[in-house]
């Protein structure tokens, strides 16, 4: 970081941090009245006698002079947060560097660096989201796809046709789930939240059944029972999709990892000052050494019990949606084989 001595030195002065400009006005203050304490000085010291009217000019012009260059150094100086804020949006704009300028000053120029690191550590978050969103497609698009591709297999084998029109309208729900993710995620991806969009009050319970509709073939495929303990008064201040997303994203995560033939719960419970979700599968667990990361693309993502594979995308897209309700998600788990807890925390609906 370049000399800032001066600034800082004047931002300890009352009356001078909290604005620039005044700042300023005191170089320009000083700056004036060299030349008259320096003439008051030289004629003081001088003998007055041999004082003659060319010398008194000259000693004028040579301290307005210094006076002057001493104020220019200073004013330049001072420009110096300036000068930091502008070479740090250039180091960024050419080396995608982030920038160390201080933020604890109060006038308006410590309050532009301050904004700017701001400014560039969310549009430098914003992109790499939006880069991680192009991954994203590619996980929870897979979902729907994948009960698609099932349920067609299933009718070719259903030579009678015996379960036609179940089929179909799984195929339909499956390809409008498909259609939401699509929307939904663009939507995060680009920031372009519409008013209609805006979190609402909901109601959790037929929000959830909505949900595990859409999971009925995975469920199947792995003879899996859920059991619900959601009361049906559960209201939650949530976007609808995305929500229902984060739900999805879950529960695929417990089948994933539950043996064929168990059990899946799922309870909601109104607490003091939040509401409280729990997904618990009863499936291989984990231990404090291998537990799920939130983070992306992380090496650790584990197979399923029928050979599940995982690109670590889904519980970091889960807690983000999660976190843009202002909630939290954490998992716990007492060992392996011992099943696990996924708990969301959502404050109670104003």
């Amino acid at each position: 970081m370049t000399d800032m001595r001066l600034y800082t030195s004047l931002s300890k002065f009352r009356y001078l941090d909290r604005n620039y400009s005044f700042k300023y006005l005191f170089i320009a203050f000083v700056g004036v009245h060299i030349p008259l304490i320096g003439i008051i000085t030289f004629i003081t010291l001088s003998d007055f006698t041999s004082l003659t009217p060319g010398m008194v000019i000259l000693s004028t012009l040579g301290f307005t002079l210094v006076a002057c260059a001493v104020t220019l150094l200073m004013q330049n100086a001072l420009a110096r947060p300036i000068v930091e804020t502008k070479n740090a949006l250039i180091d960024y704009l050419s080396n995608k560097k982030l920038p160390q300028l201080p933020t604890d000053f109060k006038d308006e120029a410590g309050l532009l660096m301050s904004n700017t690191c701001t400014a560039l550590q969310e549009l430098d978050n914003l992109i790499k989201e939006k880069r991680d969103f192009i991954y994203l497609l590619s996980h929870d698009l897979k979902t729907p796809l994948h009960n698609v591709l099932t349920i067609t297999h299933l009718m070719k084998e259903d030579t009678n046709n015996d379960s036609k029109e179940e089929f179909i309208n799984l195929i339909r729900q499956s390809t409008q789930y498909q259609l939401q993710l699509i929307t939904s995620v663009l939507n995060l991806a680009t920031s372009e939240f519409t008013e209609g969009n805006e979190p609402r009050v909901l109601f959790l319970e037929p929000m959830l059944s909505k949900v595990l509709k859409d999971h009925s073939t995975s469920l199947q495929n792995k003879k899996l029972q859920i059991l619900t303990d959601v009361a049906p008064t559960i209201q939650i201040k949530v976007n609808d999709e995305l929500f229902s997303m984060a739900l999805s994203n879950l529960i695929t995560n417990a089948i994933k990892f539950s043996r064929r033939n168990s059990e899946i719960m799922i309870r909601a419970a109104v607490m003091d000052d939040h509401i409280m979700i729990r997904v618990i599968d009863y499936g291989i667990g984990f231990t404090a050494a291998n537990a799920p990361s939130f983070e992306p693309f992380t090496k650790s993502s584990r197979s399923g019990t029928m050979g599940e594979s995982s690109n670590g995308l889904g519980l970091y897209f889960t807690r983000k949606i999660i976190k843009y309700h202002g909630g939290s998600l954490i998992a716990e788990s007492e060992g392996d084989g011992k099943g696990a807890k996924f708990i969301i925390k959502l404050p109670l609906p104003a």
